[in-house]
């Protein structure tokens, strides 16, 4: 390693999924995301490695979601028919050969590959066996994919893809990514047809893949006339145009994950206070306002929110501590943080 440097095991975070299945979030100890936070502000300066294009938007300087969809609304404006898709467990099946090899393609800085290369290759850290097979059950596998939650991730995404985004163009396909998810447009339900067969090509060459479209399969084919769902936003044909709303799914899931986030026990085992507690919460209701304050029905938004952040407060005082609510006051439920 340069400088004798060397990444440590990285710490696994079960997350529940809402179909029973685990996700896992991997973190790297305090002093790798310091060195990986480092080494991606390096590389962004500038656009170093050459990875900014007119497709790719997920973690690029100066792009974001709203740009993305509203790229997209853009683009279906014109082209109505949408293929959408996205990359079959993405980060668990990334060829390390293959990452590897762009790396040494498009970073010119050569005293960063073997450190671009260490990071990519970072396991996770022993755990017991109940964990391992929750984890092995997640797809995870030793020795294939790359982690999920280093700071680097995101880049290893873009350098791997970039042969696939100049195909995209050089073919003339309109497209949005954002990392994995993918969304192209068309004239008709042939040439989205036609667009799968490119999509999934271009991938293979990568050592990827899309799945085939299907009623319940990620990869959908829509008419002009009908809805269609693209990083958490709804596109709803309305009078002749597009009409952009965090999908009631969307909405849902953000509901969920922040009264999940009141649970005590938790709470406990993070170090977390009750200050800290209202803090975070109202720390990450900011965040989603903020990131969805351009869609269509943000006010809606926000009215969940709302109701989230309540559910939340009660959860912890009710449940984590045991608290009568009903048997309170209007201004003690109001100190609490129960502004009802």
């Amino acid at each position: 390693m340069p400088g004798g440097y060397a990444f440590s095991p990285l710490r696994a975070f079960l997350i529940p999924k809402f179909n029973g299945k685990d996700r896992v979030i991997c973190a790297p100890t305090v002093r790798d995301r310091v060195v990986q936070r480092a080494i991606v502000d390096f590389i962004s300066t500038g656009d170093r490695c050459h990875l900014r294009n007119d497709v790719s938007y997920g973690f690029i300087p100066g792009r974001s979601v709203e740009k993305a969809v509203e790229r997209a609304r853009v683009l279906r404006r014109s082209q109505p028919w949408v293929y959408k898709t996205d990359i079959t467990s993405f980060f668990d099946t990334i060829s390390r050969n293959v990452l590897a090899d762009r790396i040494r393609r498009h970073v010119r800085d050569r005293s960063l590959h073997s450190l671009l290369l260490a990071a990519s290759e970072c396991e996770l850290e022993p755990t017991n066996p109940s964990r391992t097979k929750r984890i092995r059950e997640a797809g995870l596998k030793a020795g294939k994919g790359v982690r999920q939650g280093m700071p680097l991730s995101p880049f290893y995404a873009n350098i791997l893809l970039w042969d696939f985004d100049n195909a995209i163009q050089a073919k003339g396909l309109k497209m949005v990514r954002y990392a994995d998810d993918l969304i192209l447009f068309g004239s008709s339900m042939a040439e989205c047809e036609k667009i799968h067969l490119v999509v999934q090509y271009e991938l293979l060459q990568c050592e990827l893949a899309v799945p085939s479209p299907g009623q319940n399969s990620k990869t959908q084919i829509r008419a002009p006339d009908e809805s269609v769902d693209f990083l958490g936003l709804r596109f709803r044909p309305e009078s002749g145009d597009y009409v952009l709303e965090v999908s009631a799914e969307q909405t849902d899931k953000i509901s969920k994950r922040i009264v999940e986030f009141a649970d005590f026990d938790s709470l406990m085992k993070a170090g977390i206070d009750i200050g800290s507690f209202f803090r975070r919460l109202d720390g990450v209701i900011a965040g989603y306002t903020g990131a969805y304050e351009f869609a269509d029905n943000a006010a809606h938004l926000d009215t969940v929110l709302f109701a989230a952040r309540g559910a939340a407060v009660v959860r912890l005082l009710q449940v984590g501590l045991g608290l009568s609510l009903e048997s309170m006051t209007m201004e003690k439920r109001r100190f609490l943080g129960l502004d009802l």
